[in-house]
């Protein structure tokens, strides 16, 4: 579902740009501080309510404004088009889908699939376990319909137990009353990110091949966030010392991970900076294909600056690459004359310069 029109007013030092994009891969060109990450942030924001550069959305309303908005069309396969719009001011978020007003960023989601690579985007490697759980919760929140139900009923228990865990007075029976319902979406939910690494896990290996990593052995092993030796719901049991103790519930999928090594070795002891970046392209690039297998629909990829780690070889296969699996690829650069000729010259290409955009002729 290419995202083919775009108004953005006050974000960041961008004032006010209407852009008219296309399929296929669009090339935002300037200097650093013009503006170029900003519109990935603006279309980050469309589609997700929220902002990729800081927890703190209200920071992306240009100085002395007192609200952004974002509006964007969006494509159907079918031939008709869907409309969203995002305005965030000082004190909250309004959403629109289609001229009507909604209270769930997971409708923006699920409009509007956004995978976004970022100069950060190592951490999904070397961060911490959240930058891994985001990463698979992404894929399976699109690709498993149950699964957001699943996850809002996990947080909502979690929230009540950790309550409970926190009051000065409790009774063990209290807390084994919302036990066996907590026990059972926590075990739906570990079986739904397990079937989805499994099955994306050959994805991955496709693309890293076809990326040069051509003798290694890839794998991706899920650690669910409690031992794998015995029942959830035994462990829970197990652990309500330790839990009343640090009034906070210690075991379950908010403290999952996820661990990639090759040939049973992590990728945090085995591969360079730029073959980190690699294979998170690789994951993004299996994400994307599975889910284009599964559910019949993309993810645009927002790229932000490419990865100067990258040799010319290796960033010419990825561009191929990238080209050729998404249907609309978003990348801002501060030098497009680096980037191989063919690739710019299949691009729809912007300038941007101190927040104004404008198209420019190849």
């Amino acid at each position: 579902m290419p995202l083919t029109e775009l108004h953005i007013r006050n974000i960041r030092n961008i004032a006010e740009t209407r852009l008219n994009l296309s399929p296929g891969v669009t090339l935002f060109s300037g200097v650093n501080g013009s503006g170029k990450t900003s519109l990935l942030e603006a279309i980050y924001l469309l589609g997700t309510g929220k902002s990729f550069r800081t927890h703190r959305t209200e920071k992306i309303i240009r100085r002395g404004e007192q609200e952004s908005t974002v509006f964007g069309r969006l494509s159907r396969e079918n031939g008709g088009e869907d409309s969203l719009g995002v305005k965030k001011d000082r004190t909250g978020l309004e959403i629109k889908k289609n001229q009507k007003p909604i209270t769930n960023r997971s409708i923006l989601a699920s409009s509007l699939p956004l995978m976004v690579v970022t100069p950060n985007s190592h951490n999904l490697l070397e961060g911490g376990p959240q930058w891994r759980r985001r990463f698979v919760d992404w894929g399976v929140f699109h690709v498993e319909q149950r699964f957001s139900s699943h996850w809002n009923t996990f947080r909502r228990l979690l929230k009540q137990r950790n309550a409970l865990l926190a009051r000065q007075e409790l009774e063990r029976a209290e807390l084994e009353a919302w036990d066996s319902a907590f026990v059972a979406v926590v075990e739906e939910i570990t079986a739904l990110r397990r079937a989805y690494l499994e099955a994306l896990e050959p994805h991955a290996v496709f693309f890293l091949k076809a990326l040069g990593f051509e003798e290694e052995s890839f794998d991706m092993s899920y650690q669910p966030g409690f031992s794998l030796g015995s029942s959830f719901g035994e462990q829970l049991a197990q652990g309500y010392v330790r839990d009343r103790a640090m009034k906070r519930t210690q075991l379950g999928p908010h403290r999952a991970d996820i661990r990639f090594s090759f040939d049973g070795v992590d990728v945090r002891q085995w591969i360079s900076r730029g073959q980190q970046k690699l294979l998170v392209y690789a994951l993004f690039l299996a994400q994307n294909r599975y889910l284009r297998q599964t559910r019949g629909k993309e993810a645009i990829l927002l790229l932000d600056d490419l990865s100067a780690e990258l040799d010319e070889h290796r960033l010419n296969k990825l561009l191929v690459l990238l080209e050729k699996e998404f249907a609309q690829v978003l990348i801002t650069t501060a030098n497009k004359e680096s980037l191989p000729k063919e690739f710019v010259d299949h691009a729809r290409l912007f300038h941007v310069e101190q927040g104004q955009v404008s198209l420019l002729d190849h």
